[in-house]
């Protein structure tokens, strides 16, 4: 691959290193770098634990901004209930 084409990659393009047989599928790039990832399946749970959860989907994410708009808000720093009010106010502290 020349430098040009690595600028020409999009998501969902993929590349395999000269000296490997490990494929990577393109996630974005950059202009002058690309990021791309590896999958593996899994197939049995006892194996594997989880590391981090990914942020609910956006519909999700709009119900708790409407659930957020509708708690009450501290007077000193406008904070929903729902936030940790600890991060943003001084009164809480």
């Amino acid at each position: 691959m020349k430098p040009e084409d690595l600028k020409q990659l999009q998501p969902g393009d993929i590349v395999r290193g000269k000296s490997s047989e490990i494929s990577y599928v393109v996630t974005a790039n950059y202009g002058t770098r690309v990021t791309a990832v590896r999958t593996q399946d899994i197939t049995n749970a006892e194996e594997w634990e989880i590391v981090q959860k990914a942020a609910p989907p956006k519909s999700d994410m709009v119900l708790l901004n409407m659930i957020a708009m509708m708690s009450p808000r501290c007077p000193d720093c406008n904070a929903s209930g729902m936030m940790p009010h600890a991060i943003w106010c001084r009164n809480a502290r």
